[in-house]
């Protein structure tokens, strides 16, 4: 929907097997907020914190989702990501503060692994198609409802950037207020429009 690849349907997939605690992410690297791993969680009544370093970036996100950060459902903070400074930025987060949080989404290309550094106790779920993003789960959340043996080598995916080169997937991000529309009000639009 609104990820760039598959992400969003993997990340439905786990929140249906393991439920959620607060409805609460984190995610930095967002660029203009149009196209993420947490947008179609924002529009699904989720909250959150939206980190990003490009000052350009963040103005139009302030723009788009000025309705959402006026709500306090949503959080920016113009920050550049480091493994020195990420501790602090998540705790002072509103998410962090609500409770227990429910997705982490690192996406800052090349740097992923050094900011979270070696904590332990996630396990690897799942890799998406494109071969560009892998997933965990906290290890006592994960138990037995994913594949096993869950290995890097078991879940690899090759790269395959080229499935998505110059293919349109999801909704076309443009910049306008973003907001939540029910399957069911989308079954209705439909059915009214079939009929005309």
């Amino acid at each position: 929907m609104y990820s760039q690849n598959d992400e969003d349907g993997i990340l439905e997939e786990i929140f249906r097997c393991i439920g959620t605690a607060s409805r609460s992410f984190v995610e930095f690297g967002v660029t203009d907020g149009r196209e993420n791993n947490t947008l179609k969680l924002l529009l699904e009544g989720w909250h959150g914190l939206w980190i990003e370093a490009g000052a350009a970036y963040c103005q139009k996100i302030r723009r788009t989702f000025g309705e959402q950060i006026d709500a306090g459902a949503l959080e920016l903070v113009q920050s550049m990501v480091t493994a020195e400074n990420i501790d602090a930025l998540v705790a002072g987060a509103r998410a962090a503060r609500a409770g227990e949080l429910d997705l982490l989404s690192i996406d800052i290309d090349g740097n992923d692994y050094h900011v979270l550094a070696a904590r332990l106790g996630y396990r690897l779920v799942a890799t998406n198609v494109t071969g560009s993003n892998a997933f965990f789960v906290r290890s006592d959340l994960a138990g037995d409802r994913f594949f096993t043996p869950a290995t890097a080598m078991a879940l690899y995916n090759p790269p395959r950037y080229w499935l998505t080169w110059g293919f349109v997937v999801g909704h076309r991000p443009t910049e306008r207020p973003y907001r939540y529309t029910s399957d069911a009000a989308l079954a209705g639009d439909g059915e009214r429009r079939s009929g005309d």
